[in-house]
């Protein structure tokens, strides 16, 4: 996510849930250990660091296993910004560990509009995930009805949640094995 030969356009922050020394992890802006679950790591961070609403226009949470290079990530961020999404995630490619069909890319289409995003790697505009963020507070297993919540109180309206398939990312570790999550934002 952090090198390469073109310059990102946004800051990554390695949040990890559990021991880990992140501060020898290069290209990390910052980084900070919030232990016990995915979604309510996430809540705790973001009710702790109220100022990203105020800085960055769109922040995407996207877990440790999703390899993706910054050309893509940034053109995920502008994507998402030039559709005006409340909430976008990129396909993942067809050799990616998914339990979702809908997560899958698409060749045929540039994007899909949808109700649904999968928790692996949301990509919110920063009121969104604002008026959203309750929704990881009581849910200890990383997915399911956040997901719901995220359609129910924030995105009711057809056309402001969509999957990018002409830019997806692979999910390389199956859904449930341990590892720390990190949070990209721009």
């Amino acid at each position: 996510w952090s090198s390469s030969e073109i310059d990102r356009t946004y800051d990554i922050a390695g949040i990890a849930y559990e021991d880990l020394n992140l501060e020898s992890s290069q290209g990390l802006d910052f980084t900070e250990t919030i232990k016990g679950a995915k979604s309510p790591g996430y809540y705790q961070w973001i009710q702790d660091n109220q100022w990203i609403f105020e800085k960055y226009d769109y922040i995407g949470l996207f877990d440790d296993d999703i390899q993706a290079n910054t050309f893509t990530l940034n053109a995920l961020f502008e994507y998402t910004k030039t559709l005006n999404l409340s909430v976008s995630q990129p396909a993942l490619t067809s050799d990616s560990w998914s339990g979702l069909l809908i997560t899958k890319q698409h060749r045929s289409f540039v994007h899909r509009w949808t109700n649904f995003a999968e928790i692996m790697c949301p990509i919110f505009s920063s009121e969104t995930l604002q008026e959203c963020s309750e929704g990881f507070k009581y849910h200890d297993g990383g997915g399911g009805c956040t997901e719901a919540y995220w359609l129910a109180k924030c995105c009711p309206v057809l056309g402001k949640i969509a999957i990018i398939d002409a830019l997806p990312v692979k999910h390389t570790r199956q859904s449930g094995l341990e590892g720390s999550g990190f949070v990209i934002r721009v």
